[in-house]
């Protein structure tokens, strides 16, 4: 299939960057198998690691109370689903269920607590942070 003509299983048209996408849950005897999105991810994390992004994010963006994603982390999914296929933030729960939820920062968490208000209230907080202090950081100069 060409790019133009690959779907997902929502009918939506897949992206350039999009590896096996297709999500494939098949049960068979009681087994489940459910594939996820690899992708560019272990690129991308490399490229943000050596940038130092979320080392930064997590000086900077102070989260209020226990968070079952921190800021840091929700910010990082935001800036992994800008860099990769630009999904609207009312969709990036859907967009995260595609992929191996390892590579997104989430480790064990469901990717649908990652909703459009907990990005939100992380965008919120990235505003209220000392933005100044971050860029004037001379480990990031």
């Amino acid at each position: 299939m060409g790019r133009a003509q690959q779907q997902s299983d929502s009918g939506k048209a897949l992206g350039p960057t999009a590896l096996a996408s297709v999500i494939k849950v098949v049960a068979v005897d009681g087994l489940t198998l459910d594939s996820k999105t690899i992708g560019p991810l272990p690129i991308i994390n490399h490229i943000f690691e050596c940038m130092g992004i979320a080392t930064l994010l997590g000086q900077f963006v102070r989260g209020r109370g226990k968070l079952k994603v921190s800021h840091r982390d929700a910010l990082m999914i935001l800036l992994r689903c800008l860099t990769i296929q630009r999904e609207p933030v009312y969709e990036i729960a859907e967009w995260g269920d595609r992929y191996e939820p390892h590579l997104l920062g989430l480790g064990d968490i469901d990717p649908a607590v990652l909703n459009d208000d907990r990005v939100g209230r992380a965008l919120d907080a990235l505003h209220e942070a000392d933005r100044l202090a971050a860029l004037d950081n001379p480990a990031y100069s």
